[in-house]
């Protein structure tokens, strides 16, 4: 708060995060500027390097990914829920853990789903750019973001993303993601199922 308000400027992510600044703390929506993020070239990794990091994780294709912290506003329980559609698929989780984690692992149990998600802990730009080339689809879930980088990552891959519909994802992702409800496990099936259609897949590509 006192560093909002003492700098002379602001730079924002995204308009959302620029409104949500002017919401929280009444500032002058003319010091707020916006700068998007944006990635650089993706790595492309020798084939032989990325089989021998699938190995290291035992990841087997078909996979669908998430990829980021593992906290409450990332909404993993949601995908993991969905996952009980998808028998003969696997679901990567890449990122380390961040807090209140516990109820995900809980629920992987719960529903006995110790075979088919993997988590992975934390992984190294190698390692991210080789789940992000051999996916079927990069999952964001998020009920909260500012940006969203995985997203953007993923695209810069060819890899075809679904998104929650929040504002940030409606700003960043436009038309070029399937978005849905993050709080209706019935439209991330539907979008799972959708996105292994080729023309689909080719279309958002």
């Amino acid at each position: 708060k006192k560093s909002i308000r003492k700098a002379k400027a602001i730079v924002a992510v995204s308009q959302f995060t620029k409104n949500e600044i002017i919401k929280t703390y009444g500032i002058d929506k003319k010091k707020i500027f916006i700068a998007y993020n944006g990635v650089g070239q993706a790595r492309m990794i020798p084939d032989r390097i990325g089989s021998k990091i699938l190995e290291k994780f035992k990841i087997e294709k078909p996979y669908f990914l998430y990829l980021g912290t593992l906290k409450p506003n990332k909404n993993i329980p949601f995908i993991i829920k969905a996952m009980t559609n998808f028998p003969n698929h696997k679901l990567v989780i890449a990122g380390k853990k961040g807090w209140l984690f516990e109820d995900i692992f809980k629920l992987v149990t719960e529903l006995k789903l110790e075979q088919q998600i993997i988590f992975t802990d934390f992984i190294n730009e190698t390692e991210k750019w080789t789940l992000y080339k051999n996916a079927q689809a990069l999952v964001v879930p998020s009920l909260y973001e500012g940006f969203g980088i995985p997203a953007i990552e993923a695209q810069k891959t060819k890899l075809p993303v679904i998104a929650s519909n929040i504002e940030v994802y409606k700003e960043i992702l436009g038309e070029s993601a399937i978005l849905i409800n993050p709080l209706k496990t019935e439209e991330l099936i539907k979008a799972l199922n959708d996105i292994q259609i080729n023309s689909l897949a080719k279309k958002l590509i």
